[in-house]
């Protein structure tokens, strides 16, 4: 998935979120309202065009989305035109009649024809979210869309926009390696969005190294946490159940391998990325790694350095100093005997 880095000012987000992070119980989880977002089935009215339809169909879908909509043909489809003139027309006409495309529909038309319960989970989350960053914004609506294999999540300004074609797991048509299959489960949909929206939010373009870009991570997880506290954490952290184990199992062995690595202070990232993105396993571990490791081991600093100081979640947030944080966090995985 892309990456929107986006400057923000953290202090005033997180110092309105304070009362509210260190306030809440289980039960307040509960009675908080879920937040209402509009939801549109872009693929369903673009699966419907034809060439005695084709400019209504456009303009309908122009008028309710306008620059959200643009953005998704332009970004995700790879259309290449200028104004709503001919040339679009034709391409959109070429895009609904490649049999990919119909198949791609037809099995999500299967799989998502009914997404109420989809949608109140994501109306959950976001009130959620909403309650607790009180001067961050939430979606107001949520485009569902054939990517074609583009991107699963994406955001338009306050527009949400999900490739829904990426959550069909099993029934995605075609091959794909192992490690992307297993990442398209849908039970993997609402983390995916909600690290998106928050990234897209609160990324800072500042973070030097792998140690600052882990400890982000990490907060990050550390906070959808608490907004799905029903979810179990291979979940939240899109890893398989044997994943999880597994660095579960080797967590003293996976931190003694990034020291000896030597990568803690390195700006140079893109060595290190399969540490931060989908990939076969994490490089310079077995092969039996998940990717993405370094969410796990940021994940596991967090929850070290909430429980080992006496810091409100506001102040956790706000402390950009990730070498002070892992001292403090005094995470030290112990050796398996």
């Amino acid at each position: 998935m892309k990456s929107i880095k986006k400057v923000f000012i953290f202090i005033v987000i997180f110092a309105l979120a304070y009362f509210a992070w260190n306030t809440y119980t289980a039960k307040d989880l509960v009675d908080i309202y879920p937040c209402k977002i509009k939801v549109f089935r872009i693929d369903s009215q673009l699966s419907k065009i034809d060439s005695s339809n084709v400019l209504s169909v456009l303009n309908e879908i122009k008028l309710l989305h306008a620059d959200a909509f643009v953005y998704y043909l332009k970004n995700h489809l790879s259309m290449n035109f200028n104004e709503f003139d001919s040339k679009m027309v034709d391409e959109m006409l070429k895009y609904v009649s490649y049999s990919e495309v119909f198949d791609f529909q037809k099995r999500i038309n299967t799989k998502f024809g009914n997404i109420k319960e989809l949608i109140s989970e994501f109306e959950i989350a976001f009130g959620r979210y909403s309650y607790f960053f009180k001067d961050s914004a939430v979606p107001q609506k949520i485009l569902i869309v054939n990517s074609f294999n583009s991107y699963g999540i994406d955001r338009y300004s306050d527009n949400l926009i999900i490739g829904i074609d990426q959550y069909l797991g099993k029934d995605f048509p075609g091959d794909r390696y192992n490690y992307i299959s297993k990442r398209s489960d849908l039970v993997y949909i609402l983390p995916d969005a909600l690290e998106y929206w928050m990234s897209s939010t609160f990324y800072k373009d500042d973070y030097n190294n792998f140690l600052d870009e882990m400890i982000y991570k990490g907060k990050i997880m550390y906070t959808i946490s608490l907004l799905l506290p029903e979810y179990e954490d291979y979940k939240l952290l899109r890893f398989s159940q044997d994943d999880l184990l597994w660095c579960e199992e080797y967590e003293y062995e996976i931190w003694n391998e990034i020291l000896e690595m030597d990568v803690l202070y390195d700006n140079n990232l893109k060595k290190v990325r399969s540490f931060f993105f989908d990939a076969p396993f994490t490089k310079g571990m077995p092969k039996e790694s998940p990717a993405r490791l370094a969410y796990w081991v940021g994940y596991r600093i967090i929850q070290s350095y909430v429980k080992n100081n006496d810091i409100s979640m506001n102040d956790m947030l706000l402390d950009e100093d990730s070498q002070s944080i892992l001292l403090n966090s005094k995470y030290l995985p112990n050796a398996k005997k």
